[in-house]
């Protein structure tokens, strides 16, 4: 998907080190996030993920570093730094026994929302979620898919410019992942929102920016669409001719590193983010060589993933 245009920095997170003992969960860990960004979050179990969202809601509290949201630093004002931060573990502790408006009403004065606006808000929430057909349901008659709304719902409620969500499509059935993936992207038109999960192709599918963690250390950090050209990766160019051609025509072509014949067409390998579509098209047009499919070929965000999270860690200490 396309990255949207990026304005504020509503995260800023600086130098960024947690220890337990001998062991750093995180260390030197930094990053900038912007209002409208849909991020990512990537590592292996045991990477920092959790470690570092935790710092970012001011449930823990880092060594060294510093993190600040919406301007509020974590560490001197963690009261104030909640409040612009909406956080759904991967728990999702809900209570089973009460009504779905019960709970939010309970949790709206737990935010501070006063009772005048509490009302209207629950009502605003509930239908930004879509649980308009069950909120007159105890929790515990919902389906896990529906109890996953009412965790979103929990955490927008004081309508946080901030959403970290922590695997927000665990066990979910292949139709809530998409119900769910598809209210986040609603919910990061106008919100920063940083997400973990273990389901690269969720990752790939709604983000707009990837940031991966290995043994406590940023080893990436790219727009999604990006991430290959900035780790160095060669851009592949897949085409197809109406008509045969031999691997000299390519000759013509400017910025082509190297071809490979592959099924009914080539593979065309040139510098890392480097366009040649255009060139191709011009060069077979100036040959009177039909196109039938030209296009972009990216790396498999998996085949990143792995190569980066395979590397042995630079610390003497494993992370937690």
């Amino acid at each position: 998907m396309n990255a949207p245009l990026m304005t504020d920095v509503t995260v800023r997170a600086e130098g960024l080190t947690k220890r337990y003992g001998p062991q750093y969960a995180i260390r030197d860990v930094g990053f900038e996030l912007r209002q409208g960004e849909i991020v990512g979050f990537l590592g292996p179990n045991g990477a920092g993920k959790s470690t570092t969202m935790k710092i970012m809601t001011s449930y823990i509290l880092p060594d060294e570093g510093k993190c600040e949201v919406s301007g509020v630093s974590v560490l001197e004002s963690p009261r104030a730094a909640r409040r612009q931060v909406g956080y759904l573990p991967e728990s999702n502790p809900l209570y089973p026994d009460l009504y779905v408006r019960e709970y939010l009403d309970i949790m709206g004065q737990l935010a501070g929302l006063p009772a005048a606006s509490r009302k209207p808000r629950i009502e605003e929430t509930i239908e930004m979620v879509g649980l308009e057909a069950e909120q007159h349901k105890k929790i515990g008659q919902l389906s896990r898919g529906y109890r996953q709304r009412v965790g979103l719902a929990r955490v927008l409620l004081h309508n946080p410019s901030i959403l970290i969500l922590d695997e927000p499509t665990s066990g979910l059935d292949p139709n809530q992942v998409l119900q769910i993936r598809a209210l986040i992207r609603r919910l990061g038109k106008n919100r920063t929102i940083i997400f973990s999960s273990h389901h690269l192709d969720e990752v790939e599918a709604i983000s707009t920016r990837i940031l991966i963690i290995h043994h406590g250390r940023i080893v990436a950090d790219a727009p999604a669409d990006r991430l290959s050209a900035l780790m160095g990766e060669e851009t592949v160019v897949y085409v197809v001719f109406a008509r045969e051609v031999s691997e000299s025509f390519f000759q013509r072509v400017k910025g082509v590193r190297r071809v490979e014949p592959h099924g009914k067409g080539w593979h065309l390998y040139c510098e890392p983010g480097h366009s040649i579509e255009e060139d191709v098209f011009f060069s077979a047009a100036a040959a009177n060589v039909p196109i039938v499919t030209l296009y972009r070929k990216q790396q498999e965000l998996s085949e990143i993933f792995q190569r980066l999270t395979q590397r042995p860690s630079e610390t003497a200490s494993s992370p937690i």
